[in-house]
């Protein structure tokens, strides 16, 4: 894992989706994109295995679609995950740890996940060490260079400014930074401006970034370019479900 200060190598992957998850990690990263278009509804089933404390903190939305992406991307998790530890996903519960990084508290720590959601998509990363991911939908009208001044360091202001499409520049390192300090769990905008994501750089563990579509970022952290990393995509929930029940979901 990375220290304060220090520049975290870039790989980028053209994006190829899976469509034969096994949900078993190995020495595998994994990442689950999951659409949340308008109209989609989430599986009343779903909705049920969500907890207390989610349920709560979904009404407190005050747009419904900001409601309706938290409900549906926290609902997937669960369903994802379930599949993969092999268990009902109205049983697992989440501890938080120090700095607020969420983590499976029962049936077990045995995988480590990570969360993000944005616009209609959300991003799952799952390994068995800790991972960080970050799915950025572009936002027009942002001020962009108002923030890259505020969370960037010199050097990525500076390549910003040559760039030649300073947009894209700055939602790929926007979600590499980010992937990379939510892996870590600990001080996401105060160390930003420390982390420097850098494609010149060599190291083991990677932030590696990919377009789930032209309007839109993502990055997992960390991946070894020696580990398969797969990608799969939840477009439809009751498919998902029919695809993969959890009573034939292979025990781990």
């Amino acid at each position: 894992m990375i220290n304060a200060g220090d520049r975290v190598p870039v790989m980028e992957i053209n994006l190829a989706v899976d469509a034969s998850p096994s949900f078993k990690l190995g020495r595998e990263v994994h990442a689950w994109l999951i659409d949340v278009p308008a109209g989609t509804g989430v599986p009343g089933a779903w909705l049920a295995a969500l907890s207390p404390e989610e349920r709560t903190r979904a009404g407190r939305f005050v747009f419904a679609r900001d409601r309706k992406l938290y409900e549906a991307s926290h609902a997937a998790l669960r369903q994802v995950v379930g599949r993969y530890m092999d268990t009902d996903p109205a049983s697992i519960r989440y501890g938080s740890a120090e700095g607020g990084k969420p983590f499976i508290e029962a049936p077990g720590p045995s995988l480590s996940f990570n969360l993000s959601h944005s616009g209609d998509k959300a991003l799952i990363s799952l390994s068995e060490q800790e991972t960080g991911a970050d799915i950025e939908v572009v936002r027009p009208g942002r001020n962009l260079d108002a923030v890259a001044q505020r969370y960037f360091t010199s050097g990525e202001r500076s390549r910003m400014a040559s760039a030649p499409d300073p947009v894209s520049f700055f939602y790929r390192i926007w979600a590499g930074k980010e992937a990379v300090l939510k892996a870590r769990g600990t001080g996401l905008f105060t160390r930003m401006p420390e982390t420097a994501a850098s494609d010149g750089h060599e190291g083991e563990d990677h932030a590696c970034y990919f377009r789930p579509d032209a309007g839109s970022y993502a990055c997992v952290y960390p991946v070894r370019k020696e580990k398969p990393f797969r990608v799969f995509r939840m477009e439809n929930f009751v498919q998902f479900e029919r695809s993969f029940p959890l009573s034939a979901t292979p025990r781990r």
